[in-house]
């Protein structure tokens, strides 16, 4: 349906107007509108900051006796901090990602308000539980203003054969007779499941949907075709490969777009916003980070803290991938930061621009608590976060979150098994760090061809007599373990560190293992110098 340019204007004879609805962006007035007896009026078309959402008849011609209402839509404030945008709508705080917010603002929001058809005539937003999918698409809905209807299971599914049919069909053709409207469908996943999985479903069941996914699907393709003003926005929490490909074709949703879990900075934007002061907002954010944190859990751990109650993280399943950074800061001098630094990169042969390479693949043999806390600090030494990923189900999400991001992955091989580490290392456009045991290294867990694999007791016994890369790896052994040193102590490990003879093997698992359960269950307050007693008495200081 063409779209007017001009709303009102004096035109031949049309049948009186009945009723007028307009939807402003503002606190517009009737009398501000410049709305007149006599003018013409027309659905659709625009009236300053107004829509014509209704004329009847259509078009007709206003007069004194015209029944005339006008909605506002609820526009929240926007602002951009970085590359986080912070919305605040109502009593509500929300925090996207900047480049995500922009997206749906230019390509599916502002051309809709200017009367447009939006750029695909659906939005698919997916990505991990909590993430503040939902709120998106309720935002979505009250910008606009335009007339919503809800799509859902419970809704749709009935016992009566063809009713399920009978009622999606319905609702979607009352949201073309509404034209401007918008269509909402959370957790998606009973409508855009690819086609090829209801196979394992009763045959009744099944074939139920692939109807309903046969007329959603042309449906949506008539949407592009005759450029109608209807947007379909659906969320859901599968990873991408699930949703069925003909969906993800431009002319329908095109491309999905991808809300991930919030990173350090999101969620320190967060609780900044919601007033903690810079220190607690910075321990709160650490924790979540650290913990693969959703924006629900987020807005959680604020309500415990406001109240001054413990809070519990009790996130559900989790999605195999965290966004780590370290409890508590790692305190560097700059001999630290500069040599220590540069002499571990050395060691692991790497310069600061492989760790921006999307070539750059590395294997490290040792546990992994050493090298997860390792990697991630030296990622953020060179202004670089990281996605550590553990689980198989959730390598593509991972992987998409590292490359949105502009991060490093770290896979944990033997939680991952050979087809996802096979998938990460042919498909991932970041820097990957494989870290395996000795054993997964022997039984060829490891990617073949790595140009580098380092040995983490090796690199150890090789830096142990430069005192700026042992205090380094110290420090940041005990930031992640969240145990509190003082530099004197720190100091006295590296004094033993550099005695005559053969370095203790005790001395370079404390470096080793800083981060293993045993150490930070049962030794979480013991200062630098009782962690070595530890190690030397296993029973207890």
């Amino acid at each position: 349906m063409a779209v007017a340019t001009v709303a009102l204007q004096r035109s031949d004879y049309a049948p009186p107007c009945d009723l007028v609805i307009l939807v402003c962006q503002d606190s517009s007035q009737l009398g501000q509108l410049g709305l007149r007896e006599g003018q013409r009026v027309e659905a659709d078309s625009r009236l300053g900051s107004c829509e014509v959402k209704r004329a009847r008849p259509s078009p007709c011609t206003y007069t004194s006796d015209t029944s005339t209402r006008i909605e506002y839509v609820r526009v929240p404030s926007v602002e951009r901090r970085g590359e986080i945008v912070v919305v605040k709508d109502s009593d509500k705080i929300y925090v996207y990602p900047a480049d995500v917010w922009s997206r749906v603002m230019d390509d599916y929001i502002n051309p809709m308000i200017v009367g447009d058809p939006p750029a695909e005539p659906g939005l698919l937003l997916y990505g991990p539980p909590g993430t503040g999918k939902t709120q998106m698409m309720e935002l979505i809905a009250n910008m606009t203003g335009f007339t919503t209807y809800r799509l859902g299971p419970h809704t749709v599914y009935s016992k009566y054969v063809g009713s399920s049919e009978r009622n999606l069909t319905m609702t979607l053709e009352s949201a073309l007779r509404e034209e401007p409207s918008v269509v909402l469908i959370d957790d998606a996943e009973w409508l855009l499941t690819s086609r090829s999985l209801a196979g394992g479903e009763s045959d009744a069941y099944g074939q139920v949907r692939v109807n309903l996914f046969n007329y959603f699907f042309t449906y949506m393709q008539n949407l592009k075709n005759t450029k109608r003003r209807v947007l379909v926005v659906a969320a859901t929490n599968m990873s991408p490969s699930a949703i069925d490909p003909a969906l993800k074709r431009s002319g329908r949703f095109g491309r999905p777009v991808f809300i991930p879990l919030p990173s350090y900075e999101t969620l320190l934007t967060y609780f900044k916003a919601r007033g903690m002061d810079e220190k607690e907002a910075d321990k709160a954010a650490r924790y979540l980070a650290s913990m693969g944190g959703s924006l629900a859990d987020a807005e959680a751990y604020y309500d415990a803290w406001k109240k001054k109650k413990p809070f519990k993280f009790e996130s559900t399943e989790g999605r195999g991938y965290v966004r780590p950074v370290p409890p508590l800061p790692v305190t560097l001098s700059s001999d630290e930061r500069s040599d220590g630094v540069k002499s571990v990169m050395d060691k692991l042969g790497l310069t600061p621009r492989a760790l921006s390479s999307s070539s750059t693949r590395v294997g490290l043999i040792g546990p992994a608590p050493f090298w997860e806390a390792l990697i991630v600090d030296l990622l953020l030494e060179h202004g670089r976060g990281s996605i550590v990923v553990s689980d198989a189900r959730y390598v593509d999400e991972a992987t998409m979150t590292a490359e949105g991001a502009n991060a490093a992955l770290i896979a944990i091989v033997p939680a991952l098994g050979p087809s996802a580490i096979n998938f990460i290392h042919t498909t991932a456009k970041v820097p990957v760090f494989y870290i395996a045991s000795r054993q997964d290294e022997e039984r060829g867990l490891l990617p073949g061809g790595l140009p580098t694999v380092v040995n983490a007791k090796e690199l150890i016994n090789e830096l142990r007599h430069i005192r700026s890369a042992i205090s380094y790896i110290l420090k940041v052994q005990l930031s992640f373990a969240n145990i509190r040193y003082e530099d004197s102590e720190v100091q006295d490990v590296l004094n033993l560190m550099n005695g005559p003879g053969e370095v203790n093997d005790t001395l370079v698992n404390v470096l080793v293992k800083l981060t293993s359960l045993p150490l930070v269950e049962g030794a979480r307050e013991l200062k630098s110098s009782g962690v070595l007693r530890y190690y030397n008495n296993p029973g207890g200081v």
